[in-house]
């Protein structure tokens, strides 16, 4: 099996950081293109549509660029780490339900394999907030590697 494409789903948690470090190995072995992608999660009771004021005097922007702006950053510095190894790398911004649009990208994308950082809750949070990862991996066009950071860790 040829791992060509891999979609590396990322909130710049320490889970995605470990996970960015299996794609990295994963895509330097098949010579893989990565799709580096952050989902902004807004809550249902926000709308993208909404408008903020960006900064005390600044113009008023909606809600969803605003919150590009903000994760940029962060994008960029896992973006950067793919592209020092010498890998082929695509940021991808979208809005929406996480795991909705990492499965949607997957499709549309026809990546080989998804790569996600978990943060392995169980219980009543398990059970309260739900795992976007389980989600994927239930639903996923393709195999799925979840990498969860342990305590020790």
């Amino acid at each position: 099996m040829k791992i060509q494409k891999i979609l590396l789903a990322t909130d710049f948690s320490s889970c995605s950081q470990k996970a960015l470090e299996y794609a990295k190995e994963l895509a330097r072995a098949f010579q893989s293109k990565i799709y580096l992608l952050h989902v902004i999660d807004v809550p249902a009771e926000l709308s993208t549509e909404a408008m903020i004021r960006s900064g005390q005097d600044g113009p008023l922007i909606s809600l969803e660029d605003y919150l590009r702006e903000s994760c940029r950053e962060n994008l960029d510095n896992f973006s950067g780490q793919l592209t020092a190894a010498g890998l082929q790398v695509e940021e991808i911004i979208e809005a929406g339900l996480p795991y909705r649009v990492i499965l949607h990208k997957a499709e549309h994308l026809e990546v080989d394999l998804i790569v996600m950082g978990t943060q392995g809750r169980t219980g009543i949070k398990h059970l309260f907030i739900g795992s976007t990862a389980e989600r994927v991996v239930r639903q996923a066009p393709c195999p799925v590697m979840t990498i969860r950071v342990g305590e020790e860790e």
